[in-house]
């Protein structure tokens, strides 16, 4: 591979980290704001998650549909806050990536120079 190359696939990664590390300060801003801490965190991860754990129980919801139904809803949730533990790791992976490749983009533009 040539320099150039070695540039642009360092500058893809760059802009990939750069693009993870910024999704991640939107989701620590998201979890700042007071909406998403009560529609969310609240509604949705706490009080929504205690419903349908209680639903799993009720002999009314017993048919399988209806718990196929309830397993679903409960992976959603689940889905969700993964998604988000994802981001954050993610990013912190990306920050030492992308230093290391700022690092490695610097010396190929030297090398490149010469």
């Amino acid at each position: 591979m040539s320099t150039q190359q070695d540039i642009q696939t360092i500058e893809i990664s760059i802009g990939k980290a750069k693009r993870a590390i910024e999704l991640n300060k939107a989701l620590n801003r998201l979890d700042k704001n007071k909406d998403f801490q009560l529609v969310i965190q609240e509604a949705y991860f706490k009080d929504e998650a205690a419903r349908l754990i209680a639903a799993k129980s009720n002999p009314g919801l017993s048919m399988p549909e209806q718990q196929a139904h309830l397993d679903h809803c409960i992976m959603g949730l689940g889905s969700l806050q993964q998604f988000f533990i994802t981001i954050s790791q993610i990013a912190m992976q990306m920050e030492k990536t992308m230093a290391d490749d700022e690092i490695t983009h610097t010396e190929l533009l030297q090398e490149d120079a010469a």
